[in-house]
């Protein structure tokens, strides 16, 4: 994008506005995601569970439970791999 000689910005082309949308879109989404959990994160980070194979399925598997955030198991490929096998299975 281009100024004038009053430093107002000059409009800009379709291309341009379509390539500043996909750039700034992900971020404006977290972030008004963000804002509209921030007051329930104190009530959800006290719901916090270790996620782990030995009880994904159990997590996992109770109907209120979307998803999770998996920690430390993530730093297992092998582990990782079994949590988001158990995470199929239930969905299925």
């Amino acid at each position: 994008m281009r100024t004038n000689q009053f430093g107002l910005l000059v409009l800009a082309r379709p291309q341009q506005l379509n390539k500043l949308k996909r750039c700034v879109k992900p971020f404006a989404i977290t972030f008004v995601l963000y804002m509209m959990m921030k007051p329930l994160m104190p009530c959800v980070s006290s719901m916090a569970v270790a996620l782990n194979l030995k009880n994904a399925l159990e997590i996992l598997g109770e109907p209120n439970i979307d998803g999770a955030l998996v920690g430390g198991a993530s730093l297992v490929v092998d582990e990782f791999i079994d949590i988001i096998k158990a995470a199929n299975q239930v969905s299925a």
